[in-house]
């Protein structure tokens, strides 16, 4: 049985038709798994998905499907992990730079990318940005936010993600997208 206690959140890039491969490099020798063996993945938006990742003494482990049963539903794990999140991150999240440009938030280096999933938080920047809010989360440890309307601010997330996409020594890639909040969750807009 899970601890959901030890449940947290994280952003994970997925492949698909509009996505075949989304770092450039196709395994050709990936051998198929089961989908009780793949990882619990609720999806959020083209090429991105939230997996649960279990946190132990000695590392993480992602939660696979086959942990899922009519005690432990998806929606409960996810549940479970945006309260964790929640907590660990509640005094230690931060926005750096000028509201006109891209702004970098940062969380102590475990969550960014899964802020995201907090609608408390994203309201907070859309307050401070008088604007709905475009996000990239190049990498799980990322975040940068820009108001929609702020044509020099996407240009600008733009030029991250590729940063970091061609820094080849960036860990914890995740997507090369561009999102819009809206009311009903995370939208496409563009690839960098």
């Amino acid at each position: 049985m899970i601890d959901l206690s030890n449940v947290f959140p994280r952003i994970k890039g997925l492949s698909g038709d509009q996505d075949p491969d989304l770092f450039g490099v196709e395994n050709k020798n990936e051998t198929p798994v089961s989908f009780n063996d793949n990882p619990v993945i609720k999806p959020l938006a083209m090429g991105i998905g939230v997996c649960y990742m279990l946190e132990e003494t000695d590392g993480h482990l992602i939660i696979q499907n086959s942990e899922l049963s009519d005690r432990l539903t998806i929606d409960q794990l996810h549940e479970a992990a945006l309260t964790n999140m929640t907590m660990a991150i509640s005094d230690q999240t931060h926005i750096n730079g000028e509201p006109g440009n891209a702004m970098m938030v940062t969380s102590g280096g475990n969550y960014e990318a899964a802020i995201i999933l907090s609608d408390y938080i994203c309201d907070q920047f859309e307050i401070i940005l008088n604007d709905s809010i475009c996000v990239a989360i190049p990498a799980n440890d990322l975040l940068f936010v820009t108001a929609k309307q702020n044509p020099e601010g996407r240009k600008n997330l733009i030029k991250v993600v590729r940063h970091y996409f061609d820094d080849r020594e960036t860990v914890g890639l995740i997507v090369r997208h561009i999102y819009e909040r809206t009311a009903g969750g995370w939208l496409y807009v563009e690839t960098a």
